[in-house]
Order: C-alpha cells, then sequence, then structure tokens
C-alpha cells in the first residue's frame, strides 16, 4: 500500500500542528491501547514510518517488511510515551540533520526516536528545575505570604490560578492531539492492509526488483 498525496499532507499537516506541551500530555500507548485498540496504534506508527521513509528522499527507504517490523518493536518498547512523541521524534530526525547517506534503516528510526526522548528528558528538568527555582524566589521574597493576606476568605473553595492555567492547558493541548488523531484516523488503514505496503517505484535503481530482499544490519547469509 502507497500513501496517496493526500494521506501524505494529512500527516504533514498534522505534524505541523504538534508541539512538545501537545505530546507531554497526550495519552500514553498503555492507556490509549485500551480506549482506540492496539491495532490503530500499529496503523498510525506505520503511516508515521512511511512518510518519515518517504520525506528522507534516499535511494533505499524502508521496505514494507521494515515499517511493519520497526512500528511493532515502537509500540512494544515505548508503551508509556504517545503517538504525538513518535512524530514529534520523526520530525526532529527529518528536519535535524540527520544524515542515512543514500538508505533508511530500522537503526535510522531508532537512533532519531532515543535522540528526541534524550532531549524530551533534558526538557523536562529543565522545566522542573525552574519550576523549583520559582517556588523559592516566592517563599524567600515573602510573595505567599502577601497572597495569603490579599486573598479573601471565600465559604467555597475556590479553584487556585495554577490550577485553573493547568487545566486550560491540558485541555487545549487535549482537543489538539484529538484533531492530529482525527487526520491519522482519515487514512483508513485495515490492520489486514499492514504487511500490504508497496514500495516507491525508484527507476534510477533496481532495488525493489530483488527477488530476495536485502538482509538488514547484522544478519548474515547461510
Amino acid at each position: 500500500m502507497t500513501l496517496t498525496d493526500d494521506e501524505s499532507t494529512d500527516i504533514v499537516m498534522s505534524l505541523t500542528d504538534l508541539n512538545f506541551e501537545m505530546a507531554l500530555h497526550a495519552e500514553k500507548l498503555y492507556k490509549l491501547k485500551s480506549t482506540i485498540g492496539e491495532a490503530n496504534i500499529l496503523k498510525s506508527v506505520c503511516a508515521l514510518l512511511k512518510m518519515f521513509s518517504d520525506a528522507t528522499k534516499v535511494n533505499k527507504p524502508l521496505l514494507s517488511s521494515e515499517i511493519m517490523m520497526c512500528a511493532d518493536f515502537i509500540i512494544k518498547k515505548y508503551t508509556h510515551e504517545s503517538i504525538a512523541d513518535f512524530a514529534l521524534a520523526l520530525k526532529d530526525g527529518i528536519f535535524g540533520g540527520h544524515k542515512f547517506y543514500g538508505s533508511v534503516t530500522i537503526a535510522d528510526v531508532i537512533e532519531v526516536i532515543e535522540k528526541y526522548f534524550e532531549t524530551k528528558a533534558q526538557r523536562l528538568e529543565e522545566i522542573s528545575r525552574t519550576m523549583k527555582t520559582s517556588e523559592k524566589t516566592i517563599k524567600d521574597n515573602g510573595i505567599d505570604k502577601m497572597i495569603q493576606v490579599y486573598t479573601p476568605d471565600y465559604s467555597e473553595p475556590q479553584e487556585a490560578f495554577k490550577d485553573i492555567f493547568e487545566r486550560e492547558r491540558r485541555e487545549k493541548a487535549g482537543n489538539e492531539f484529538r484533531k492530529f488523531q482525527e487526520r491519522l484516523k482519515k487514512l483508513a488503514i485495515t490492520p489486514s492492509e499492514y504487511t500490504d505496503f508497496e514500495p516507491i517505484n525508484h527507476p534510477q535503481n533496481d532495488y525493489y526488483n530483488q527477488e530476495t530482499p536485502p538482509m538488514l544490519d547484522g544478519q548474515e547469509g547461510n
């Protein structure tokens, strides 16, 4: 199965809307599995990998079997990450200057994803450090006591400003991510079609005309 221009455009537009905050609040795979099912998760990741492979414009993109194998590996290893994370990781791989040297392999995909999660961990650590510094500044300057003095004593519990901000931020991120999921659903790829991906025809070489697919890295002939 080959992605049409319209289907590829839908995915690209979805990636354009994605950002770090949406990925941070997006539902993780282990929870998503119980709502949309593993088959739909696999479908989405396969579509992202196909788009990623096509976008690299290399002579030897991922084979259909490699796309399926890689997608299955990803959703089983990164159960506590989201589809939005994978989309951002692959987007970084396309625009982040990764060198593919004429081909895309499963090892390339995993390297791109691992690099993204390393960057994500560093960013979360920076956010946590900034929040702790801000809380300490407020306490050291006595601002917390001033807030208590000038805050009216309501008889009914009131939602704190920071809670309101956090709730609205989560709702916005959730709404944007649901739009992203809807765009992926437009691809309408059924589970039986996972292994039916057809590689893009590259006239400049006979790579896809081989009867026996090339060995993956690390495999040796009998």
